[in-house]
């Protein structure tokens, strides 16, 4: 927002949001040089979030919602991060076959052409989160809390984007920086139903 107000007073983020394009030609020489073979369709997890604990969605609720999802869909699920979300990648994808844990082992050029042909991402609120929300591609993001007015809620705000957050009066008693229990309210089958509303949404405005 200050930045573009040095452009020009009065611009706003809801007007002018921050977005990528990029080119399919462009998607397809990252994806080259990967060692990973991607399925045609798919669905992405990002578990790891920079602030630890307290911005993240519990590792089980990832696991469930992934049986859910290919319960549903019978799409695989890909778990993307740095090196730090290699264990809980490990600990999602744990006797799940149809789950691939790919933490570690993607550079961010590659990161932006495999979330740019996921399905939809279901991730906490992360630089992954702003990047497909830029791509405006659909997601689900998990957040402890409403963000304030400002960058962030025009980001959360963009198209196919759905941002879930706990709002049971409990949470008024609740420190939701430093309580990690905020977020295990957030219940898996909440956010299957949420991804089933968004994906019909996207598929009846691009028919």
């Amino acid at each position: 927002k200050e930045y573009l107000n040095l452009l020009a007073p009065g611009l706003s983020t809801e007007k002018y949001p921050p977005r990528l394009e990029i080119t399919h030609e462009w998607v397809e020489k990252q994806l080259g040089s990967l060692e990973i073979s991607l399925p045609e369709s798919f669905f992405v997890f990002t578990p790891g979030a920079i602030f630890g604990p307290a911005k993240q969605w519990p590792l089980e609720h990832f696991r469930t919602l992934a049986t859910l999802l290919h319960n549903v869909f019978g799409d695989p699920i890909l778990i993307l991060g740095t090196e730090a979300d290699v264990k809980s990648g490990a600990e999602i994808s744990l006797g799940l076959d149809f789950v691939q844990n790919y933490c570690g082992q993607t550079s961010l050029s590659e990161l932006l052409a495999i979330l740019a042909k996921a399905k939809l991402l279901v991730g906490n609120d992360s630089g992954s989160m702003h990047l497909m929300s830029a791509l405006q591609r659909p997601q689900i993001a998990i957040l402890d809390q409403p963000l304030p007015t400002g960058l962030h809620q025009s980001i959360l705000m963009r198209l196919y984007l759905a941002a879930i957050y706990p709002a049971h009066p409990v949470f008024q008693e609740l420190d939701v920086f430093s309580n990690y229990d905020c977020l295990k309210l957030i219940e898996p089958e909440l956010v299957l139903e949420e991804t089933l509303k968004l994906l019909t949404e996207k598929n009846q405005t691009e028919a």
